[in-house]
């Protein structure tokens, strides 16, 4: 009955079926089974014992199948962890399951999402209408770091299904490799399902470039992009392995050379290594001198010009089409001279390549996308970071079997770093919240640009002013005219480009499976995020490691290290910690998270089987 409540030591029994490992390889045992399903409804209210309830189903029974399908309306909702249980295999057999899982996941945040991405892809293999790859490419397309990690993960599962279907691997009696030739024979003999199952990331990747061409535009420019990058960075391990063999000295050297004489391939990437910075500092200048009207017949007007222009560039960038001239201020205002049909001016264009601050008629550069978008690659291994350089720096390649190499690349400017990553938003929605965060966004590190919109209010624009407030980080009030109902002339401070331009290491690994070093460090980042979750702090460092295929990928260089052997071999662990941290309480903190650091670390590989761990393999960071 409903109503029926277990007695204590039957609690006592439900409690220890809870609680025992979700994965387990002997299955349920009857008695435990029973009991679960005499008090499905006392359990209701425990979201830990629906995984339990679900195990001990005999799902080829309709009857069980529907009571199921009707409970789960029912249940307290469950953890994410949990929900991601319920789309792996164990539970392929339920849709209605699936469904609930991913109805769960998707009213977690997109950071959480990204966490658990790399397994919610694997788990489309078990698919049953296609709900859970529909789910991830809606979900993922509209953020642009889920895009492109999802994917990078897309194609490493669509290349080894393109290596599957060549069949078996088999070699003829003189010992060459004959599996291209039986490739056709393997996939003949395959039944449709067998064939389907074999096309299921592929058909995925392909799903989602066709729904970022459609509705995320930039996206989709942004994964050519990251294409072009990865192939050019192919190219520059071919042409080296070529000329040089496995001689590491002549290695280091060749492609110095080829990336200072801007022969490696990347160049096409980078027409101009400054050019998004340079676009950064045209349209400050702009703003700064007014181009838009500022201080004309109707301070408010000009404002509204500028934070309207801006707001249209911003959906410009996000490729939605819309026209940045059709906003409510732009119906009362007309466009400055040259600017009818949103094209640039010759004088625009020449003021743009030299960093000047456009014409003084008004012309705007509208095609922010190719100018920014075109002028720098967001990084495959880190979507949120922009580079539009390169530099023959810090150029390395290590002894290990493979021979990777250390490349130096440029972030961008932070203003333009900032203004890429802004959320993209499609149509006319969040156009004010735009307007806002536009100019914010355009400010340089050290202060810079403050919104234009939240201004002091005027009569009649108190609403106005309220949506700005709420909307803007980064405010300028712009005081009250002495009239005090025309706002006076913002003033914008003066744009220093003596931010330097932050490098960024990335080791590039062709020939290697960077698969398990990928998974080993989600797994250490989700530890960090649970042992501070209960106050636990071990200052770990997980750095960033993407595989873009079965046999390359990307790993983080982690600034400013040493090994533990060189240290040793030169001034000493204690003495190296020190030197660069000279004070009493720099020294205290820097040994608190060293010792903190080595314990988390010991723990973690330990547990996770890691071996190799010698002295050059530790690397010990200055603080």
């Amino acid at each position: 009955a409903i109503d029926d409540q277990p007695s204590c030591s039957q609690r006592s029994r439900i409690k220890a079926i809870i609680n025992r490992p979700p994965i387990v390889l002997e299955p349920m045992k009857v008695d435990d089974a029973t009991l679960l399903w005499q008090y499905r409804h006392f359990l209701l209210k425990d979201s830990k014992a629906l995984i339990p309830f679900m195990q001990s189903l005999q799902w080829s029974k309709a009857a069980e199948r529907r009571e199921a399908e009707r409970l789960i309306k029912l249940w307290r909702p469950i953890p994410i962890e949990d929900a991601l249980l319920l789309l792996s295999r164990l539970f392929s057999m339920s849709i209605a399951l699936r469904r609930y899982a991913i109805q769960i996941i998707d009213g977690a945040d997109d950071s959480t999402i990204n966490k658990f991405l790399l397994q919610l892809v694997q788990a489309v293999r078990y698919d049953t209408e296609g709900e859970l790859q529909q789910f991830l490419i809606k979900r993922c397309a509209k953020n642009w770091e889920l895009t492109s990690n999802l994917y990078w993960y897309a194609t490493v599962e669509s290349e080894l299904e393109a290596e599957a279907a060549k069949g078996p691997s088999t070699t003829d009696a003189k010992g060459n490799n004959t599996t291209a030739t039986k490739g056709a024979d393997y996939i003949s003999s395959m039944s449709e399902d067998e064939k389907r199952a074999m096309q299921i990331y592929t058909r995925m990747r392909g799903t989602l470039l066709a729904e970022l061409q459609g509705h995320y535009p930039l996206h989709h420019r942004r994964l050519l992009k990251q294409q072009q990058f990865l192939k050019s960075l192919l190219h520059m391990d071919s042409k080296t392995t070529k000329n040089c063999g496995r001689d590491r000295p002549k290695r280091i050297e060749f492609t110095k050379d080829i990336i200072t004489h801007r022969k490696c391939g990347l160049d096409v990437l980078f027409p101009n290594t400054s050019g998004a910075t340079q676009y950064a500092v045209a349209q400050y200048k702009e703003a700064q001198a007014g181009a838009f009207g500022f201080g004309g017949d109707n301070g408010e007007g000009g404002v509204a010009r500028l934070t309207d222009v801006l707001g249209g560039l911003r959906m410009k960038m996000a490729g939605t089409g819309a026209d940045p001239k059709a906003s409510q201020s732009d119906r009362n205002i007309q466009p400055p001279p040259g600017d009818e049909e949103g094209t640039v001016s010759s004088s625009a264009n020449a003021s743009l390549a030299e960093g000047g601050g456009g014409s003084p008629n008004g012309d705007f550069p509208i095609d922010i996308v190719a100018t920014l978008n075109d002028g720098c690659v967001m990084l495959p291994s880190h979507p949120t970071k922009a580079i539009d350089g390169i530099t023959p720096d810090g150029t390395y390649v290590f002894k290990s079997a493979k021979m990777p190499v250390m490349l130096t690349f440029y972030e961008t400017h932070p203003a333009v770093g900032r203004l890429l990553n802004q959320p993209q938003a499609e149509g006319a929605e969040g156009v004010a919240r735009l307007q806002a965060a536009i100019v914010a966004a355009a400010a340089p590190a050290a202060g810079g640009i403050r919104s234009l919109v939240n201004r002091q209010p005027t009569p009649g624009d108190q609403s106005t002013n309220k949506e700005a407030d709420s909307t803007s980080t980064a405010a300028l009030t712009v005081p009250s005219s002495p009239r005090g109902n025309v706002p006076s002339t913002p003033s914008l401070p003066p744009l220093s480009l003596s931010v330097p331009r932050a490098p960024l290491k990335l080791m590039f690994k062709s020939g290697d499976d960077v698969r398990q070093d990928q998974l080993v460090i989600q797994f250490i980042e989700l530890m960090d995020d649970l042992l501070k979750q209960n106050g636990l702090d071990l200052c770990l460092t997980p750095y960033r490691v993407l595989a873009t295929s079965p046999m390359t990928g990307f790993v983080e260089v982690v600034p400013e290290v040493e090994t533990f052997q060189t240290v040793q071999q030169t001034v000493g662990v204690s003495k190296y910690i020190q030197t660069h941290n000279p004070s009493p309480a720099q020294f205290s903190l820097a040994m608190d998270r060293f010792v903190k650091s080595c314990a988390g670390y010991c723990v973690i590989t330990f547990l996770l089987g890691i071996g190799d761990r010698h002295l050059e393999n530790l690397l010990i960071t200055r603080d």
